[in-house]
């Protein structure tokens, strides 16, 4: 390995170009033989096509009291959560977890009164639940994640006790909550006692709109249902009329979606039930939908195209998923015997919503053999959700077939945590090329269940053939020959070579040749992607080691700290290796980069060190002489743009002071405002320049027992708090929460 990253360009042909195809043909089935699964299954496609534009992501939805999610492509249902008890499930704005009620862990009030729901929390990544919101004297209802995920709003129903005039009936009072996902905190923002007369439950499904600043909900209460729209922060529910669209004075509504786009609502009102979309909000409701099988519409799709709504079926007898576009003459039964549907983006699909037959993926190994060569698989993109890859079935992919078509969702994270799309260049303006681009996919369609390049014929990975004669595959040599037979060379640049060659195609070589560029990715450990929690990135000749806040240790060597990658890769194009190591998360606290010499390196030889926070850089060493890399290392003090500090008092001889320190080049924006009894009140805003600090004093702005602060920023800073009482005498300090 340290012979590939000292070498020198000089007209000789790279070791890693000739063997990085075939080091990651026989390595890869012992460094990575999990990373892109083990077992590979088939689905169906769409019974028929939607009208344009197409629907994409992902539904959530309740079947027996599981949780599922259908991905549309492909049509592919999975479960998620298997307890018999879900109810409600919300999808996150990101796609990456959802929130639901379960059983499971409920209390009861008395064996009559039967398991309290709680509130949990499915992480689509780990495919584990958490319980999020647990209070065994409650029964918890319709959760549901504001536009940007950090608010959730739900319902309970709270104080049992007995009414006699209804017969010893047990009834509830009823809150609608909201919930700060960062702290915890809960508050109520409206509460009706005794559940509206005889219902021990009230509000229903409540949704925040577009913006956050409101809710919608369903009230039901004396046998009448009404939709209402009330503030996120509480206050007066405005009532939402419907009696012109249906024709009744008062008619029952039974449920309300909004749309993302902040520009529809839909619900469902009257007897028999009937769906009205009104397109503005404000304006009157247009009748979409009629008849026995129209249930409640629960949401919307991600491009507020089309509406997901429960069917009841008198035929089937039981309730199906329908989806309609917003002028009823689409209608389909998506999902059988399934409820609660919740439309939102799969957070894997993303970067998949625009592919083309043709497309090449490329992807890479996520282990040690990263440091070998940069991109260690390839396949092509052949329509309907399929890609067509060469697949080792003995060590690399057991129990796979050799060449075939497997699903495109292999290549979502958390499987693949790095691939790339390449198309060729003029796709979108020349039909020639994309003629060609559809013929590659074809010509690798036709050499589905061909064999795989067997380990007994390694000289063949030293050789590349376009011959659909060919005795076998290697994936990159498969998408290779698909171009090349289409006059499309994707190892020569500017021409085409011989269909024959006794040096291997790499995946790499089909990245970097010059008919093809990058249109679509998913990068999660990639240096500097957003998703990251923090990279550090050296020059060569040296390596870095990292140790977090709780004294855990990551290096080439030593790899304790979960999740964390070590790369060494070309980043920045110029040609040089650099050593990067990627964190997807980090802790609040002080990070130390160690970094030692490579062997053969001089104490006169250079190197930079610099560390990447959430995209912003932060040079650690420039130019820095190996005979001055300091032995205690460098110091990363991980900062933040926002900053919440909880505790505060100005009254009674308390001081209260807020320190910021801007760890930055750049001048930093501040921003404070004072969170206290009576509301929120401003407070200072300045510049702050970059490497300095400053205090500011609570108390010159409120006077007040209890004070917590908000601290914004532009740019990442660090905040603290410091109080001190009795004249001085005591003093207390504390870093701030950074969500």
């Amino acid at each position: 390995m340290r012979g590939l990253r000292s070498s020198h360009a000089g007209g000789k042909l790279s070791v890693a170009a000739v063997f990085s195809c075939a080091a990651f043909l026989l390595l890869l089935g012992l460094l990575w033989p999990l990373a892109s699964g083990l077992f590979h299954s088939g689905h169906a496609g769409l019974e028929a096509a939607f009208a344009a534009p197409a629907p994409y992501g992902t539904i959530v939805f309740v079947r027996d009291g599981n949780l599922w999610k259908y991905d549309f492509d492909g049509a592919k249902e999975t479960l998620l959560v298997e307890d018999g008890t879900c109810q409600s499930p919300d999808l996150h704005p990101t796609g990456r977890k959802v929130v639901y009620t379960s059983m499971r862990d409920g209390l009861t009030w008395s064996e009559a009164e039967g398991i309290k729901r709680q509130i949990y929390e499915y992480d689509m990544a780990t495919g584990k639940s958490r319980r999020l919101v647990y209070d065994p004297g409650c029964d918890m209802y319709g959760p549901s994640y504001s536009p940007d995920g950090r608010m959730l709003v739900f319902a309970r129903a709270v104080n049992p006790h007995v009414d006699s005039g209804f017969g010893s009936m047990v009834i509830f009072d009823a809150e609608l909550c909201v919930m700060d996902l960062g702290s915890g905190s809960v508050r109520v923002i409206d509460r009706d006692e005794e559940g509206n007369g005889w219902e021990w439950w009230t509000y229903i499904e409540p949704t925040f709109l577009p913006g956050g600043k409101k809710i919608v909900y369903v009230e039901s209460g004396e046998g009448v249902s009404a939709a209402g729209v009330i503030p996120a922060s509480g206050g007066e529910t405005q009532w939402l009329d419907f009696s012109v669209e249906v024709g009744e004075d008062y008619p029952n509504v039974y449920g309300a979606a909004y749309s993302p786009d902040g520009k529809k609502m839909a619900a469902s009102a009257g007897i028999p039930s009937a769906v009205f979309l009104r397109s503005p909000v404000d304006s009157l409701g247009k009748k979409i939908l009629s008849g026995d099988d129209v249930g409640t519409p629960r949401s919307f799709s991600p491009d507020s195209a089309f509406i997901a709504y429960d069917g009841y079926s008198h035929q089937d007898r039981f309730s199906s998923v329908y989806v309609s576009n917003l002028d009823g003459s689409y209608v389909r039964k998506l999902i059988t015997k399934a409820e609660s549907p919740d439309w939102g983006i799969d957070y894997r699909s993303d970067w998949r919503r625009d592919l083309k037959r043709g497309d090449i993926l490329l992807h890479r190994s996520s282990g040690a053999l990263s440091r070998l060569v940069f991109f260690t698989h390839a396949g092509i993109y052949v329509g309907n959700g399929k890609v067509v890859e060469a697949r080792d079935p003995v060590m690399v992919f057991p129990f796979d077939d050799g060449i075939g078509e497997y699903d495109v969702s292999d290549w979502d994270y958390p499987r693949d945590t790095y691939v790339s799309v390449m198309r060729l260049k003029g796709y979108k303006e020349n039909a020639e090329v994309r003629a060609k681009a559809e013929a590659a996919a074809d010509w690798a369609l036709n050499q589905a269940r061909r064999s795989y390049t067997a380990y007994q014929e390694f000289y063949l990975w030293l050789d590349r053939w376009a011959s659909a004669s060919s005795p076998g595959w290697y994936c990159s040599e498969l998408v290779w020959a698909s171009y090349w037979n289409q006059g499309v060379d994707l190892a020569v640049r500017g021409g085409m070579g011989p269909s024959f060659s006794t040096i291997a195609v790499s995946p790499d070589y089909l990245y970097s040749d010059d008919d093809v560029q990058e249109v679509a990715s998913h990068h999660e450990f990639c240096p500097g992607h957003e998703e990251l929690g923090m990279s550090v990135r050296a020059d060569c000749p040296v390596d870095l080691a990292l140790e977090d806040p709780e004294g855990r240790e990551f290096s080439p060597d030593t790899w304790e700290i979960e999740g964390t990658y070590y790369l060494q890769t070309d980043v920045d194009g110029n040609g040089e290796v650099e050593d990067v190591i990627a964190l997807p998360s980090r802790m609040l606290g002080d990070y130390r980069v160690k970094v030692t010499p490579e062997e053969g390196a001089s104490n006169a030889d250079t190197f930079s060190l610099q560390a990447s926070i959430k995209g912003t850089v932060y040079e650690l060493a420039e130019d820095m002489r190996i005979a001055d890399i300091p032995a205690e290392g460098f110091l990363i003090s991980a900062p933040e743009k926002t900053w919440y500090l909880a505790e505060g008092c100005t009254e009674g001889g308390f001081e209260t002071w807020v320190l910021v320190q801007n760890p930055g080049s750049e001048a930093a924006h501040l921003k404070l405002t004072f969170m206290t009894e009576t509301g929120p009140r401003p407070g200072p805003e300045v510049d702050l320049p970059g490497g300095s600090r400053t205090s500011f004093n609570v108390g010159e702005s409120v006077t007040t027992w209890k004070v917590s602060t908000l601290v914004e920023s532009d740019r990442p800073v660090v905040a603290e708090r410091a109080m001190y009482g009795a004249g001085r005498t005591w003093g207390h300090d504390s870093c701030g929460y950074a969500p």
